[in-house]
């Protein structure tokens, strides 16, 4: 597997696992909820992994070192911050 993939998928899932975490220390009704939610974005990414030839496993064709869109939008929603995310965080 090409490192930077491999990176990137190593950001997601801490990315995810961190989620997880929170939910369940604090304990709310929502937790199980959470749960399932992100054991179904490991499993849709496990789905969606590379090939030897660089293509993703689920959406067939070779795309050479550009992400499948189930990639492209975890990236997006679970790698970047937004800057408003950030501002509510901090304060």
């Amino acid at each position: 597997m090409e490192r930077w993939f491999q990176a990137i998928g190593e950001g997601v899932a801490h990315s995810l696992d961190e989620l997880l975490d929170r939910a369940l220390a604090e304990g709310g009704p929502l937790a199980p909820d959470v749960g399932r939610l992100v054991s179904a974005w490991k499993l849709l990414l496990r789905l969606h992994g590379r090939t030897g030839r660089g293509g993703c496993r689920e959406c067939g064709r070779a795309q050479g070192r550009r992400l499948c869109a189930v990639w492209q939008v975890a990236v997006g929603y679970f790698l970047r911050r937004l800057p408003e995310a950030e501002r509510s965080r901090r304060g």
